[in-house]
């Protein structure tokens, strides 16, 4: 009985901590790229000043908390379904897929975790425009991270869709044949 308690608590906080960290990524995907010249390849606008910079990159950072602390609930909460759950995967299949995508998109999401939680922790500690403008361009200027974010965001897009329309599951067929 609270086996069952235990496992809908963790699905409620799996789907609530996915929604913030899948939704707060795009949100702050968008706030970034503000601060652009569109079609270029990273290049900060010149017609901003520092308060305005700092602004933006404050709102990304603090959105970038939230994200950070769902990621890891999702992560602990994703791996303590997949134990849990292990003998629905040949039923289930697209348990299992949702799950290695996931693991797949950990490899890009752990340090861009790190990344998010360093520049939160320089804005809270108000260090200098430089260290926070250097913690912020590491995410868009390095190839690794722009393009595994991009990826990790398409990942978690499939994630989703496998989640609404569960392909690969297998029907429950009844002693006559029927399926349940």
């Amino acid at each position: 009985m609270w086996i069952e308690t235990i496992n809908k608590i963790v699905k409620f906080l799996l789907f609530t901590s996915l929604i913030v960290w899948f939704g707060g990524n795009v949100v702050r995907n968008s706030i970034a790229f503000t601060l652009f010249e569109p079609g270029s390849e990273f290049i900060l606008l010149y017609d901003f000043t520092d308060p305005y910079f700092l602004t933006t990159v404050k709102l990304f950072g603090v959105a970038g908390a939230y994200t950070a602390t769902c990621y890891v609930v999702v992560f602990l909460m994703s791996i303590y379904l997949f134990i849990s759950n292990r003998k629905y995967f040949k039923i289930k299949g697209w348990i299992f897929i949702a799950f290695i995508l996931f693991l797949l998109s950990a490899i890009i999401e752990i340090p861009n975790t790190y990344l998010d939680t360093q520049l939160a922790i320089a804005i809270r500690d108000d260090v200098l425009k430089d260290k926070i403008q250097d913690l912020f361009m590491i995410r868009f200027e390095n190839a690794f991270f722009a393009t595994g974010s991009a990826i990790s965001l398409f990942v978690n897009t499939s994630i989703l869709a496998l989640l609404v329309w569960r392909p690969l599951e297998t029907p429950s067929v009844d002693q006559h044949g029927k399926i349940i």
